[in-house]
């Protein structure tokens, strides 16, 4: 009987349904006719990251030395010239690979003012405009303004991100954006994410401008636009000057935060943004449809007083003892499905006000981030005032109304850092995020303190995640990049969920035979929470330092 030969078409199929890299990359060692196929499904499904120097070299080399097999697949490129100084061939060697990736869908260049020459070259300018397949284009700089790129991008865009660092909120004002975006493209965005933008005009503004600049109801709106993101909105956020610059918007608003002000300006400001999405004389109005979902901090929702339906709301509270009102208020007055909710573990009575009788007539799926973070210096105790029990009550009170909820997900996120002056190199025995070890966290019985509360859950979930680090002086390869850094000796990610088990309420009996909690396998857990978008901000996950790139567990040495 001879040797069973592979079925390629077998294994070609199989590897299109691969997403984990070290899976693809152990069906590329099958065989030489499988190392193809994974290569191209790499490509395909995988960003292609780029810096100054030997990656660009590399990444030349490789695809083209076998070119038609390797150039048509790659779909995802990101082109960091921050750092290092860019080599002198850089530049040819970038529009060979741009001029080769005609299939490219999704690009971001990265500069700072050494690599400027080579990214506001006509050459590379045009190549880029070339790319009638690129859907999102994404510019982040470096002391110098990415919008100068702009004028001359003539593909079709559906995406396009500016993020320029040391450059004023001014430089973002409507009209400055109209002198740089192409109106092809302003007809084409979809999303627009932008580092800063104001709507006021200001002296700032016009000091910046060589003419008068008009007004923001005068300019031409963008008319596809269905996602906006800010990163830093300065001023007011005028709702009637947003809703006519991004007429079509019914997907993601993400708007940040807002400068610190009396709480009759919050309310005036509400107000104003309420009066706003008031029908006209004529009964036409300008207000939004609906909003997939808002991502802001508790007092811009509230001066936002938005009135359409939002399908999901990402908050930031921050302490629910000085900004829970606002966000009580907001969530009272436009009850949502979904919320995504972020503050300490200092709860307080004030928790429990955020969870309205009007907010829990429709709310069904909640995410609820607490945030711990402690300090050793030389002066510190040795224990937290802290304790779980007692903020595990809090919680369970605060949501114990909530009789639509279905799906229920706790994630506690610590930190703790001991400066080198501490009496201790590491946190002592009773640091309070020491509790939320995978070890010794009471998974069970806070899944079931969660679930007898809430008689409608179907699924609960706990995250806990800690970051423990003390302080590393620099050494001599590191001095230059501006001295220490916390170094982490003991972190964790750890998540648990569980489908609650129905009883018969005629006998008592748990319905599926099996317990009143049912423990879910991780993938399991994992797939629910990202099918029921149970899922944190980004802000939530660079609190959590899950942009570190470490794996679940670290342990103390």
């Amino acid at each position: 009987m001879g040797i069973p030969k592979l079925n390629v078409d077998v294994l070609t199929v199989v590897c299109e349904f691969l997403t984990d890299v070290s899976d693809i990359l152990s069906v590329s060692l099958t065989c030489s006719s499988v190392h193809f196929v994974a290569i191209r499904r790499l490509l395909l499904s995988r960003p292609v990251y780029l810096k100054s120097g030997p990656s660009i070299h590399r990444f030349h080399s490789f695809i083209f030395a076998d070119a038609p097999a390797r150039v048509p697949y790659v779909r995802v490129l990101d082109i960091d010239l921050m750092w290092p100084k860019s080599d002198a061939d850089d530049k040819t060697l970038l529009l060979d690979i741009l001029a080769a990736c005609k299939d490219l869908e999704q690009l971001t260049v990265g500069f700072q003012a050494e690599a400027f020459p080579i990214v506001a070259d006509p050459q590379f300018l045009r190549t880029i405009s070339a790319l009638t397949r690129l859907r999102s284009f994404t510019i982040r700089s470096q002391s110098i303004d990415g919008l100068a790129l702009l004028p001359q991008m003539c593909a079709p865009v559906r995406m396009l991100g500016l993020h320029s660092n040391n450059i004023p909120a001014a430089a973002r004002y409507p009209a400055f954006l109209e002198q740089f975006i192409p109106r092809t493209v302003v007809c084409t965005l979809e999303e627009l994410e932008l580092d800063q933008f104001t709507l006021e005009l200001n002296d700032n503004v016009q000091a910046l401008a060589n003419v008068v600049l008009p007004s923001v109801l005068d300019l031409a709106p963008y008319p596809a636009v269905r996602s906006l993101t800010v990163k830093s909105l300065e001023g007011q956020p005028l709702l009637g000057l947003l809703q006519h610059l991004f007429p079509a918007l019914d997907g993601t608003l993400h708007l940040g935060g807002l400068l610190p002000r009396n709480e009759d300006v919050y309310a005036a400001m509400r107000a104003a943004n309420q009066s706003s999405q008031e029908r006209d004389a004529d009964g036409s109005s300008r207000a939004w449809k609906k909003l997939d979902r808002i991502i802001c901090y508790a007092e811009m929702l509230y001066v936002l007083g938005l009135r359409c339906p939002i399908r999901l709301v990402m908050l930031e509270v921050g302490l629910v003892r000085e900004h829970g009102r606002f966000a009580g208020d907001a969530l009272r007055s436009n009850p949502v499905p979904r919320l995504k909710l972020s503050t300490t573990h200092d709860l307080g009575p004030e928790f429990g006000e955020l969870f309205s009788p009007e907010l829990a007539g429709t709310l069904t799926h909640l995410t609820l981030c607490l945030f711990y973070s402690n300090n050793y210096g030389f002066d510190s105790l040795p224990e937290s005032e802290l304790k779980w029990e007692s903020v595990l009550g809090s919680l369970v009170s605060a949501i114990r109304p909530l009789h639509k909820l279905t799906h229920l997900r706790i994630v506690v996120g610590t930190s703790v850092y001991v400066h080198k002056l501490a009496p201790w190199p590491f946190a002592p025995w009773g640091e309070y995020a020491h509790s939320f070890r995978g070890s010794t966290f009471n998974w069970d019985g806070t899944a079931a303190a969660l679930s007898n509360a809430l008689p409608s859950l179907q699924n609960v979930f706990l995250t806990t995640g800690g970051y423990l680090a003390n302080w590393e002086d620099a050494t001599m390869e590191d001095v230059d990049e501006g001295g220490g850094r916390w170094k982490p000796y003991e972190r964790w990610y750890i998540t648990h969920g569980w489908r609650v088990a129905k009883s018969d309420s005629g006998t008592g009996r748990v319905l599926e035979g099996g317990s009143g909690l049912v423990e879910l396998h991780t993938d399991v857990a994992e797939t629910i929470i990202r099918n029921e978008e149970l899922v944190l901000s980004a802000l939530d996950e660079a609190a959590l330092h899950l942009n570190y790139g470490w794996g679940s567990t670290l342990s103390v040495p």
